[in-house]
């Protein structure tokens, strides 16, 4: 639960899922998430002999398709001394194969008038192109190219080396808050592998090797590790014939065998305490919580009621923070929380504040556990639950029309482990959870045993710094 880092050909800064920025999520903020599951089509699924996996989504409201390519392998599965090897994999990809040399994958998607992205997370790395529909045959053609024979040479490791240790120094070393998340999520993961950073700690950035890089690749880039997603103005049964025609004979490979690795219990509240020049001190706390892919199904419903008890605190100007810590009590000036449902392994109820001016961190901490107390200590009342589930369906039916949207919701539940049949009923599993099952949650699972509390004390104040990095831009 770290980073997701995106990868820009066409730089887009940092993109915003809702309640916070990128830059915090190692999960994938439900607003973002599940934003599609009300009025998603159809979906039509083919699985190759290599067991490359399809999956396609009819959307013809315009002439254009997204198509994306997701990998079964982020920061979650790298060892230590390789950390962040996935993202600077990410970066390597478009570095040429011998059939497209460095740089012409870039120039044949713009040609087309096309858009294209990467980004990695903790149990995934996905390439993406956003195109007029009749450019689908060239975006399988390249990647299907890619996936086998990438091709990068010592000079252009170089170049993207540098890239991703400039990437982790802005994003990290010289962001107070990204620093604090940085060592708030190592303290509450000790034996998860979500205790590692997407981006990689720094001694391992600086020893990568290009060696390191396709070994890794080698690993992991396979048609039996991967699944495609289309929607957009496309027929299933053209894209499935594209698909059979690019993928099909690519061989599968013996994929590493992987020890899993489950979080050790904590025996006592956990507590990081960072000093570092910034310009407002911040506070951020979490609990160790289940994801749906961890739960058996009958408990799944804890999952949405957690998610459903994320809402209810900071939805907006209605939420209980704005209500009570913000305007009430006047100790904050703005709060949030999320979870993050869709990873592969448990996760983090998080909830993040920055005081008002005149209030100490200690009555922001107090501030913020109070009101996870009262989730477990009073039922919420039936209208309050009512309006909190309307404005999550609302908001999931105004972006109905977002291709990426969508692509993402059903790529980010495949790649944690549960299938997209789950995600088609999100709006049923939403309606069914009660006030109770909601307390329950709370008394569970928000006790000081899963508690991690970071905080950022300013010891002096932060300087301007210079303009973001866009992530992938070429040097």
């Amino acid at each position: 639960m770290s980073l997701l880092l995106v990868a820009n050909i066409a730089p887009i800064v940092f993109q915003s899922q809702g309640i916070i920025m990128l830059r915090f999520l190692g999960c994938f903020l439900l607003t973002g998430y599940l934003s599609q599951v009300s009025a998603m089509p159809p979906i039509q699924e083919l699985q190759l002999k290599n067991d490359f996996k399809i999956l396609v989504v009819e959307n013809h409201q315009s002439p254009v398709v997204y198509t994306s390519i997701w990998y079964r392998v982020g920061s979650s599965d790298e060892p230590n001394g390789l950390t962040g090897i996935s993202h600077m994999l990410e970066h390597m990809m478009f570095r040429g194969t011998k059939k497209f040399p460095d740089g012409v994958f870039k120039q044949r998607i713009a040609e087309l008038g096309g858009e294209q992205n990467a980004m990695t997370s903790d149990d995934f790395t996905a390439y993406y192109q956003l195109l007029s529909a009749d450019a689908l045959p060239t975006a399988m053609k390249l990647e299907a190219d890619r996936m086998q024979y990438l091709l990068p040479d010592e000079s252009s490791f170089k170049k993207e080396h540098a890239v991703v240790m400039e990437e982790r120094h802005m994003r990290v070393d010289d962001d107070p808050q990204g620093l604090t998340w940085l060592h708030f999520n190592a303290a509450a993961f000790i034996n998860s592998p979500y205790h590692q950073p997407t981006i990689g700690w720094m001694p391992d950035i600086k020893q990568y090797t290009l060696q390191n890089i396709m070994e890794w690749y080698g690993h992991w880039y396979a048609p039996n590790n991967a699944e495609m997603i289309v929607v957009g103005d496309v027929k299933p049964s053209e894209v499935f014939r594209l698909a059979n025609h690019y993928f099909a004979n690519i061989p599968k490979k013996t994929l590493p065998k992987m020890k899993h690795k489950t979080e050790i219990p904590s025996y006592g509240l956990r507590q990081v305490s960072v000093n570092r020049s910034a310009q407002l001190p911040w506070i951020v706390l979490g609990y160790n919580v289940p994801t749906l892919a961890q739960l058996p199904k009958e408990d799944r419903w804890q999952a949405y009621a957690l998610y459903l008890a994320a809402m209810l605190v900071s939805e907006d100007n209605s939420g209980r923070f704005a209500q009570h810590l913000i305007r009430q009590k006047q100790l904050v000036s703005d709060a949030s929380a999320w979870y993050g449902l869709s990873n592969r392994y448990s996760s983090l109820w998080v909830a993040e504040a920055t005081p008002a001016k005149g209030q100490t961190l200690d009555a922001v901490q107090k501030g913020l556990l109070s009101e996870m107390t009262l989730l477990g200590s009073e039922l919420v009342s039936s209208s309050e639950l009512a309006r909190i589930k309307q404005q999550v369906i609302a908001a999931h039916t105004f972006s109905k029309d977002s291709l990426e949207d969508e692509a993402e919701m059903l790529g980010e539940a495949e790649m944690s482990g549960i299938s997209w049949e789950e995600v088609m009923a999100f709006d049923k599993r939403i309606q069914a959870v009660t006030s109770s099952q909601i307390q329950y949650v709370a008394q569970h699972y928000f006790q000081s045993a899963r508690c991690t509390i970071a905080t950022l004390t300013p010891d002096h104040p932060m300087k301007p710094t210079k303009s973001p990095l866009h992530l992938g831009d070429q040097p």
